[in-house]
């Protein structure tokens, strides 16, 4: 089943002197619900802007998105809103942890914005701190940690939730090839137990071995599309 349909996609960006810039264009791209998709290509090429797209963060230029039956290049910020809450999950390059909270405060927010009794916030956010190796981490804030730790929190925060949709953006960065092992081993895990969707935006060679079907990306067009 589908969770994702992209229809001839593009993003433009037009800049002040008039000179437009292609990020994307005409892509077309499904992806099913479960799949650990890892999309690659070199700087520029257009996969963070890709990512936000699907996520609702940006729009294209042309085309269409639908996410979960919905197209959402037509709905309101309202509605994304609501939709990013309850449905996606987001790691990003900059990790966007909150830098007044601790770790714990950071990764139970989501929660506490669906409303979730703390009780089982709390026992969600540290059962998956235990299984990250982060459980020491709980009361630090960014400030305090490294990025490699950042990183981590900022995968718990993601995940934590358990979101039909995982959105990473270079996932793997600032971690060491074992620690980067075990979180894509954690992230295999819950796609093949909760059919939790996950499509990496990656330079990473072992995330790309991981995936389960891998799309490149080359001047904003997609080069080619391979189920493993």
């Amino acid at each position: 089943m589908s969770i994702i349909t992209l229809s001839s996609v593009s993003k433009i960006y037009s800049e002040k002197t008039a000179r437009k810039t292609v990020a994307l264009e005409n892509i077309n791209l499904e992806v099913n619900e479960g799949e650990f998709l890892a999309i690659s290509g070199p700087s520029g090429s257009g996969k963070t802007t890709l990512l936000n797209m699907i996520g609702g963060l940006d729009s294209p230029s042309n085309g269409r998105i639908i996410l979960n039956n919905k197209d959402i290049t037509t709905l309101k910020e309202n509605a994304l809103s609501h939709i990013r809450l309850h449905q996606i999950g987001f790691i990003f390059q900059a990790y966007n942890l909150i830098p007044v909270l601790t770790a714990l405060e950071n990764m139970e927010y989501i929660l506490m914005l669906q409303r979730i009794k703390k009780e089982e916030r709390q026992a969600r956010v540290k059962d998956v701190a235990f299984r990250l190796g982060i459980d020491d981490l709980l009361d630090k804030r960014p400030s305090e940690m490294s990025g490699g730790q950042q990183q981590r929190v900022a995968i718990a925060r993601a995940i934590v939730s358990k979101p039909k949709l995982i959105l990473a953006d270079e996932p793997t960065a600032n971690l060491d090839s074992k620690t980067g092992e075990i979180l894509l081993d954690l992230m295999r895990e819950l796609n093949e137990e909760h059919a939790m969707t996950f499509i990496f935006a990656t330079h990473d060679s072992s995330v790309i071995k991981k995936a389960k079907r891998h799309v490149s990306l080359l001047d904003g067009m997609v080069k080619d599309d391979q189920a493993k």
